[in-house]
């Protein structure tokens, strides 16, 4: 969505002051649009806000900070992989490959032979 050329005036601020208001600063294609129209949309200019219109901003949209995430505890993502069916799969053929091992390991009278005895 490309607006028209008419300054956005944010709306329930109380101020006169041209910026973008939250839908056209979420919908608008701004690598699609020239320099200039990007700086007239956002009431900004080449050198950057002043230290009002900066206050102003935080006040209205909040701070430029990413909330952050509690990292996630090693056995959280051990369990994790428990949801998967492919794990499943893999323990069942793992064991199926450990006792058939086991079998060709033991001698005709049912004791295990020493693999370095050979």
């Amino acid at each position: 969505m490309i607006p028209d050329k008419t300054p956005v005036f944010p709306s329930g601020n109380g101020t006169d002051s041209p910026c973008c208001d939250r839908q056209t600063l979420t919908e608008t294609a701004w690598h699609a649009l020239p320099e200039g129209r990007v700086y007239s949309l956002l009431a900004s200019s080449y050198t950057g806000l002043t230290v009002d219109q900066v206050r102003m901003r935080i006040q209205k949209f909040g701070s430029n900070i990413l909330p952050t995430k509690k990292p996630v505890a090693l056995w959280e993502v051990i369990l994790r992989q428990f949801k998967s069916p492919l794990i499943y799969i893999l323990m069942i053929a793992a064991l199926i490959s450990f006792v058939h091992c086991e079998r060709q390991d033991r001698n005709p009278h049912g004791k295990r032979t020493d693999p370095a005895a050979h």
